[in-house]
């Protein structure tokens, strides 16, 4: 969708659901349902699932939108429903220039993460890192963990400090990750609750060490088994980093790991 339209083309209720869920987890919702176009049309009959059961949208006779998630209901008067859409028709305009890696492998660290092989959505000059751990808990311990991965908690106890705005995650959030000597700009480009799924993914920037994506994901299944997966995908950004290519994918790794193991307890 960021290839296919200007901020000035995107049609009100397709900008309206990528400021809701992103144009990757929208794209995602589409090719679950075996949609292939890019304009998305809400209605006053029924509500409209919006990027995999992120968020359900319905039109009101006058013109606003009623938003339903797992947060809750939201009714939007026609302004402020527009005012979305504009927020919409930003990250459209924006993120192509800001993000260091082509927008057509927008979201393809999730992809990754849920065990696509990564030359079906990748090109093999990218680096891949992918891994997953499955436990049984119940369902409070599920929220808490979600909870800690949005409110940057697991990256905070894996080592990485986070400059971010106040409270969890959200979509089209500037952050910075500082490990050691390094800190690293991105732009968080999923932060999903869903009743069965918590997601953070987050696109490098410039000034990051690296170009690429990586994803953090939470999925729980009917009989309380939870899976933590983290999938990423890069390339060295710095000269530096480039030279230095083993430590740098070791020290890498390392951090990778340690995302996971704090996601899920042992």
């Amino acid at each position: 969708m960021l290839k296919l339209f200007s901020h000035s083309e995107v049609p009100v209720d397709s900008a309206l659901a990528v400021a809701l869920v992103g144009p990757s987890r929208l794209r995602m919702g589409q090719a679950a349902a075996g949609e292939v176009g890019n304009y998305i049309r809400f209605n006053e009959d029924d509500f409209t699932d919006v990027g995999c059961g992120a968020a359900s949208v319905k039109r009101t006779p006058d013109g606003g939108v009623i938003i339903r998630s797992v947060r809750g209901e939201e009714i939007l008067d026609p302004k402020s429903a527009e005012r979305l859409a504009e927020r919409g028709r930003r990250i459209v305009r924006e993120w192509p220039a800001q993000l260091t890696y082509p927008v057509q492998y927008l979201g393809a660290s999730m992809s990754i993460a849920q065990g696509m092989k990564p030359r079906s959505v990748l090109d093999r000059t990218w680096r891949v890192f992918n891994a997953s751990k499955t436990v049984l808990i119940d369902d409070p311990t599920f929220l808490e963990i979600g909870k800690k991965l949005l409110n940057w908690e697991v990256h905070e106890a894996s080592g990485v400090h986070v400059e971010a705005p106040a409270g969890p995650a959200q979509l089209n959030q500037h952050i910075k990750l500082k490990y050691g000597p390094t800190i690293s700009p991105c732009i968080v480009v999923d932060a999903t609750v869903t009743e069965d799924q918590i997601s953070l993914v987050y696109g490098t920037t410039a000034g990051h060490i690296e170009n690429g994506e990586e994803a953090f994901m939470l999925t729980r299944d009917g009989s309380g088994l939870a899976t933590a997966r983290v999938g990423a995908f890069s390339k060295h950004a710095w000269f530096a980093a480039r030279v230095a290519s083993p430590v740098a994918h070791r020290i890498q790794e390392m951090i990778t790991r340690r995302y996971l193991n704090n996601m899920i307890p042992k």
